[in-house]
C-alpha cells in the first residue's frame, strides 16, 4: 500500500506529491511566470536625445521631458529556461508630477541569434503604447508591453525605450521619471 500524499488536482495532473520518504515532487503542465529586473544601473541613455539620470526620492530615476523624445537602452541574454512558445513582456515602472493626461511610449526591440551582426541599428519592430498618468502627483505606475514570441535560436534581446513627449497623444505636460524595467517571461518547466 502506497503512503503517497498529493495536493492539487484529484487526477494528479497538476499537483505536489510527497512519497513515503517525505520526498516532494511537483507534477504537471502548469507554468511559472518569472521576472528579470533591469535596474537603473543597467540602463544606458545614448544618442542625440538621451533621458537624463536624476536624483529622485531616496534613489534615482531616468527623466523624460515633455515635448521631446528621450530614450534609454539595454540588452540582456534571454533566460535559458524561457518558454519560447509564449510571448514575453517588458514591464516598466514610472511616475510623473502630472495628475492628468497620457504618456506615449515607444519600444524598439531586436532579438538576435548567435553569429548575427550585433551592430545592426534596424529593430525587428517598433511598438507604441499610450498610458494614463496616476491621479496622484509622482504616483507609482506599472505597465507592460508584450513582445512577439522569439525564435527558438534567439539568445539576445536589445531594447530602445522612449517617451514620445512631442506626440499629440502625449498629453501629460510634465516630466516623467522611469523607475525600473523588467523582462516578464514564462518558464519552460514547472519550477526551478
Amino acid at each position: 500500500m502506497s503512503k503517497e500524499q498529493s495536493f492539487g488536482s484529484p487526477d494528479k495532473i497538476n499537483c505536489t506529491i510527497f512519497d513515503e520518504n517525505g520526498v516532494m515532487k511537483i507534477k504537471g503542465n502548469g507554468r511559472i511566470t518569472r521576472i528579470v529586473q533591469i535596474g537603473l544601473g543597467a540602463l544606458k541613455a545614448p544618442g542625440l536625445k538621451p533621458a537624463t539620470y536624476v536624483d529622485f526620492g531616496i534613489n534615482g530615476a531616468y527623466e523624460f521631458v515633455a515635448n521631446d523624445e528621450n530614450n534609454v537602452t539595454f540588452s540582456l541574454a534571454l533566460p535559458r529556461e524561457m518558454d519560447k512558445t509564449v510571448a514575453p513582456s517588458i514591464g516598466f515602472a514610472w511616475s510623473s508630477s502630472a495628475t492628468s493626461g497620457n504618456v506615449k511610449w515607444k519600444l524598439m526591440y531586436l532579438y538576435q541569434k548567435p553569429n548575427e551582426d550585433t551592430s545592426t541599428a534596424v529593430p525587428d519592430d517598433t511598438l507604441y503604447q499610450v498610458d494614463p498618468v496616476n491621479t496622484i502627483a509622482n504616483g507609482y505606475n506599472y505597465n507592460y508591453m508584450a513582445l512577439p514570441i522569439p525564435d527558438q535560436e534567439d539568445r539576445l534581446l536589445a531594447i530602445r525605450f522612449s517617451r514620445i513627449g512631442a506626440d499629440a497623444e502625449d498629453t501629460a505636460d510634465a516630466i516623467v521619471n522611469l523607475l525600473y524595467m523588467c523582462l516578464e517571461y514564462t518558464m519552460n518547466k514547472l519550477g526551478d
